[in-house]
């Protein structure tokens, strides 16, 4: 009975070696086209990013010139971008003009003055009727396809109007929505769009909304052709996959601005459908990009054939095994038949366990690589950021100096310029100074031990007592805080931080509170700490420990759920510069410091109720 069962057996077993060999190249092939899938989308991402800071700062340069002109006129408008070589030097752009606010009764004014500047056909169109209109006067270079909007009011225009509001209000730039730019020679059939910079009288954003509106001068804009600039961006498959960008949340056809080809679909085994959607903030306005993993062929034909071989080997076992059972009377030729079939199982299995092991040692050498380089990005910021901040303090000491020393013999504007060099450099080294602290928690050794929390909680909110008094703040410490195992100096930092922005962010008009709490809790860490961070005790990721979790409550404008994992990031503000002070790296540092110490952080908030963030550390043995 055994010799009967036997090839069935040996076919089962190789079908099984066969699937297990097939599924673990398959799954090789879907970890690396997903890695690769990544990085494409990141470096998409930076791109549109890094091209539309370049956009908004020619709109910025633009409103700039014209808010300093004492009179702006076409030819030195035409001058101005001329020099900037618009169509050359930024790809997608298809002009940039001015439209200023004419009230209603001065339209005639205005005809007459653009008629003394050449243009003898010049009217303002659609006619409607409303108190001020923002009709084109300018728009550079004049080419028949921008000529033709000469006079024409976009504040007639939902869209665009939707968009002059939002910069005139912000004071910022703002995008449109998708427009249609039908009087193009070759008409885009996915459209574009239009971004505002505002002009405002004196050449300053003025601080509140009404201000901002009854000084409003005009708009400096930018006309964008969609195809032609993210042609520019990742035309020539250079993205390495497909890219679908829309104007808002949806993914709606008539939303789409940007295709860059069609999905090759695929049947074969072994491959996933790879895809991503994600949102871009362009100018205030929120754009849905879609990426789609193009068909990699490379990897898929060896996995078929590797299942195939199986296959066959598997059937080839199986004939033979078979014909042996049944071959009694050729004992020795059968025997013979055999040997060399499990040595070339053998062989099959050798030269599997090799192609295993090679693969293995590229997987691990790829991710030493990876990990090297980014310890030598994190050095290079390291070192440029300490670098940064000698000419920092020299540009704030000779400010000093100079609004000391000459600020008599200065005008209002000039003192006012020197102020505000002196506090950009200020900000400038504050930023410095956060980037350092990030760099030093990446690179620096983070020894552990026992700490008083009550002590040190205490110690950080002493630090702050001249500004709680100033700002009649009141602190509420409610012992005990149980002791945690953590590092003196980085779990200081992290309470200045938070302790910080709790006094910060909140309004004007309302004393800060805050609440200091701690309780017991036990979990199990979900993400291993890496092994090549020698700093962190690893010991506590391995067990089911007691932490200890402390609060700090406050009573400031709250946090959107939506931002409750963004503001963690480096560089992100929910707030402006001017409305609440801060470089946007705090709450990483937080994060940063926590994570090396082996705990956690978070917090819970709604908008206008205060904030509670929550950090978690291991409790003392």
């Amino acid at each position: 009975m055994s010799r009967r069962w036997f090839p069935a057996a040996v076919f089962l077993t190789g079908i099984v070696l066969t699937l297990l060999a097939a599924h673990y190249a398959a799954r090789s092939i879907q970890l690396r086209a997903h890695a690769q899938f990544e990085r494409s989308v990141v470096r998409a991402h930076a791109s549109i990013d890094a091209r539309f800071d370049v956009y908004e700062a020619l709109l910025h340069g633009a409103a700039g010139f014209i808010a300093v002109e004492n009179e702006i006129t076409r030819d030195r408008f035409r001058t101005y971008i001329k020099r900037l070589r618009i169509l050359e030097s930024y790809p997608g752009v298809q002009g940039i003009g001015f439209a200023p606010r004419v009230a209603a009764p001065d339209k005639e004014r205005l005809a007459t003055s653009m008629i003394e500047q050449g243009d003898q056909h010049f009217r303002i169109w659609p006619e409607t009727n409303r108190a001020d209109f923002y009709p084109v006067i300018y728009v550079e270079p004049e080419i028949p396809r921008n000529l033709a909007r000469v006079g024409y009011d976009m504040f007639s225009d939902p869209v665009r109007r939707e968009a002059m509001e939002r910069a005139r209000d912000t004071g910022d730039t703002a995008a449109s929505g998708k427009v249609s730019l039908t009087d193009e020679q070759q008409p885009s059939t996915h459209g574009g769009f239009l971004i505002y910079c505002p002009v405002y009288e004196g050449g300053t954003v003025p601080e509140t909304i009404e201000e901002r509106r009854a000084k409003l001068e005009g708009f400096a804009f930018g006309v964008f052709r969609a195809d032609d600039l993210f042609t520019s961006l990742f035309g020539g498959g250079a993205l390495g996959m497909r890219l679908e960008i829309f104007d808002g949340t949806n993914t709606d056809s008539g939303d789409l601005l940007f295709s860059s080809g069609k999905v090759i679909a695929s049947s074969l085994p072994f491959r996933g459908h790879l895809e991503e959607v994600s949102h871009l903030d362009v100018s205030g306005r929120t754009w849905t990009a879609r990426f789609f993993a193009q068909p990699e062929m490379e990897g898929t034909w060896a996995a078929l054939l590797l299942l195939c071989s199986g296959l066959l080997l598997s059937f080839a076992m199986f004939y033979l095994t078979r014909a042996e059972s049944h071959a009694l009377r050729a004992a020795e030729q059968a025997a013979a038949q055999l040997q060399v079939s499990e040595l070339a199982l053998r062989e099959g299995e050798e030269r599997l366990r090799r192609y295993a092991t090679e693969l293995e040692h590229r997987v691990a050498e790829r991710t030493a690589n990876l990990a090297q380089t980014i310890q030598s990005l994190e050095g290079v910021l390291y070192h440029v950021a300490h670098d940064l901040r000698a000419p920092l303090r020299g540009m704030a000491s000779f400010t000093g100096i100079l609004l000391e020393e000459y600020g008599p013999r200065l005008d209002d504007r000039g003192r006012d310029y020197a102020e505000r060099i002196s506090n950009s450099a200020r900000r400038m080294d504050r930023l410095v100074q956060d980037l350092l602290a990030y760099g030093r928690l990446t690179h620096t050794a983070v020894p552990l031990s026992n700490i008083s929390l009550e002590a040190q909680v205490k110690a950080a909110v002493n630090r702050f007592s001249e500004e709680i008094e100033t700002r009649d703040a009141t602190v509420e410490i409610c012992s005990a805080l149980p002791p945690v195992r953590a590092n003196e100096a980085v779990l200081d930092q992290v309470l200045s931080n938070l302790l910080s922005n709790a006094l910060k962010f909140v309004r004007p008009e309302t004393p800060p509170h805050l609440r200091i709490l701690a309780e017991e809790t036990t979990f199990r860490m979900e993400n291993p700490a890496p092994k090549s961070d020698p700093a962190t005790d690893t010991s506590l990721y391995r067990r089911n420990g007691k932490f200890v979790r402390l609060w700090i409550e406050d009573n400031g404008i709250g946090i959107p759920p939506e931002y409750h994992e963004r503001i963690f990031r480096m560089f992100e503000r929910l707030h402006g510069v001017g409305e609440y002070a801060g470089t946007g790296i705090g709450l990483a540092i937080v994060r940063k410091g926590v994570e090396r110490m082996g705990g956690r952080v978070g917090l819970k908030s709604k908008l206008g109720t205060g904030s509670r963030f929550w950090i978690e550390l291991p409790a003392t043995a």
